[in-house]
């Protein structure tokens, strides 16, 4: 399997690279869209049943640096922003390549249910399985519209990501 060097070699780009091009990207034109990177969670799909009666709602076009994976559980919604790392992680189940950051606007102090960080392990599992392995040359252009959770932050500002 490829690493994490390696596929940042493959984008033709070191690391800061990866981050900077998305807003290079965005120009004066506005933000910049790719469609949602379903690749990245194969076998799971729109609809798919979690554990504890979690579904995977939807995935968001790759934008403003992430694409945003929104559960269900009954009446209760949960975005969670799949941005890349740049090998310090801050969100609950990183990647080699991704950052999985659940979107609480508590500065990540929340402690994370058991019944969703069983989800989380999941989707991380599903996403390593992934991220490497499935890569299409036409999907490297998606990746390369990733960033990381501070530079996004720094970017666009925290009252805008949600």
């Amino acid at each position: 399997m490829p690493s994490r060097r390696a596929m940042v070699a493959a984008l033709g780009m070191g690391a800061a690279g990866v981050a900077v091009l998305p807003t290079r990207a965005m120009g004066s034109t506005g933000p910049v869209e790719h469609p949602p990177p379903w690749w990245l969670l194969q076998p799971l799909s729109e609809g798919a049943i979690l554990r504890h009666g979690w579904v995977l709602q939807s995935l968001d076009p790759i934008r403003d640096g992430s694409t945003v994976l929104t559960l269900n559980h009954g009446t209760e919604s949960l975005r969670i922003h799949i941005c890349l790392h740049d090998g310090a992680p801050r969100g609950f189940a990183p990647t080699a390549l991704f950052d999985l950051i659940v979107i609480d606007h508590g500065q990540g102090v929340r402690t994370v249910p058991i019944d969703l960080a069983s989800n989380l392990r999941l989707l991380q599992r599903v996403i390593s399985d992934n991220e490497l392995e499935r890569i299409r040359p036409e999907e490297l252009s998606g990746i390369s519209r990733f960033m990381t959770h501070p530079d996004r932050v720094s970017t666009f500002g925290a009252s805008h990501i949600k």
